[in-house]
């Protein structure tokens, strides 16, 4: 019995020196209506006995680990893989997964690092004018996905604060969008919402954040 738990002791060290992962972090894109989307991590068995996965230690259910091999030899290659599901989520994200492996005193951390695109991706949220700026900015408005959208409408601000200038570069899936502060624009905080048709709900009202500084010595509404 003694002679069993010292070569368990012995074979934790090993695997937690000698498991060689290519990269402990992953990078991906999927699409925001993807499920159970495959990724993986290469590793290689650099100790003498197999590597077998004992369980998954994961903190959000959009990443779950799955066991492709049920054990590594030692010496060769294989991989510890995973699904991801995006949920809600959009932008980066970045979620780790803890692997037990037998004989393993300590998990590996493994991360995947998951972009999720919107159907409808803005260059901009946050524009800034100084107080004696009339110059113009341009927002282009682009489908991240494969889905097509339209402009609806663009409100919340008044003519005679800003002019908008809307072009069509391809039609249901690049527009541009150009913003000039007119002579009688008040200082502050102004909210235009680009309104779409995209069949995400999340897509159809996108907040467009504009500030134009007070003159020295004056402070503007908010």
């Amino acid at each position: 019995m003694a002679g069993a738990t010292l070569a368990l002791a012995l074979a934790g060290k090993a695997v937690a020196s000698g498991v060689r992962f290519e990269s402990k972090v992953v990078r991906l894109t999927v699409q925001p209506d993807a499920i159970n989307e495959p990724l993986q991590w290469k590793c290689t068995n650099g100790t003498e006995i197999p590597l077998v996965v004992e369980r998954f230690e994961q903190g959000c259910g959009c990443l779950a680990g799955a066991v492709r091999d049920v054990e590594i030899a030692p010496g060769k290659t294989g991989a510890i893989e995973a699904k991801f599901t995006p949920g809600p989520y959009r932008g980066l994200v970045r979620k780790s997964l803890h692997v037990r492996f037998v004989g393993f005193e300590k998990p590996v951390e493994l991360v995947a690092e998951v972009t999720i695109p919107s159907t409808v991706e803005l260059s901009a949220r946050d524009l800034l004018w100084e107080a004696d700026d009339r110059s113009s900015k341009v927002i282009e408005i682009e489908a991240g996905t494969k889905t097509d959208f339209r402009i609806t409408g663009l409100v919340g601000v008044e003519e005679s604060q800003f002019k908008l200038e809307q072009e069509i570069l391809v039609a249901g899936r690049h527009y541009r969008l150009s913003l000039t502060p007119q002579d009688g624009v008040s200082p502050g905080h102004h909210v235009l919402q680009v309104r779409t048709d995209s069949p995400d709900r999340r897509d159809q009202v996108l907040a467009v954040f504009l500030k134009v500084e007070a003159p020295s010595g004056k402070e503007g509404a908010s």
